[in-house]
């Protein structure tokens, strides 16, 4: 068998940060600014369409609005093969786990990830949303060790056995 070396655990802290209230007051504001400059080059045309514009950008205004409020801080904990995600502040290490089936980066900044968790049906109801925030400057120590166990391959994987040599 091959024998890997085991991705360690990590505990690492999540959720709402002050870069990511940046990033998405700059999406809200840029999207704001591009609809009055589309506005103001057109304005001849005032019809209907105004309006459906200002309702969209008013309902992606509120959507990353929605998505900032569940941003709870909250502990992304891989003990080597599971996943698991808690509330941050208990007092019992166990209490409120969620297990994860798995993680997945869906973007990747270098010092900030947006994560999408992926929680088993029964688990789904009691975690709050399945994309979370990671930043380095949440705890600058531990964050290559996230980025090594969310990049590793899952365990299953590191232990294949070895393949015959065809000769």
């Amino acid at each position: 068998m091959t024998s890997a070396k085991a991705v360690p655990g990590v505990r690492f802290p999540v959720g709402r940060t002050p870069a990511l209230g940046v990033v998405l007051l700059a999406l809200t504001i840029i999207g704001a600014l591009l609809g009055i400059a589309a506005w103001s080059s057109s304005a001849s045309q005032a019809d209907g369409r105004w309006g459906v514009v200002v309702v969209a950008w008013l309902c992606v205004s509120a959507g990353l609005w929605r998505f900032w409020r569940q941003q709870a801080r909250r502990w992304l904990a891989f003990d080597g093969e599971v996943w698991s995600i808690q509330g941050r502040d208990v007092a019992d290490p166990l209490a409120d786990l969620v297990p994860l089936t798995s993680v997945h980066v869906a973007f990747d900044w270098q010092r900030s990830l947006l994560l999408q968790l992926k929680a088993g049906t029964s688990d789904r109801r009691r975690m709050a949303t399945p994309w979370i925030w990671a930043a380095r400057q949440a705890d600058p120590l531990r964050w290559h060790l996230l980025r090594a166990a969310l990049y590793s391959p899952p365990a299953r994987l590191r232990e294949l056995p070895d393949q015959p040599s065809s000769a």
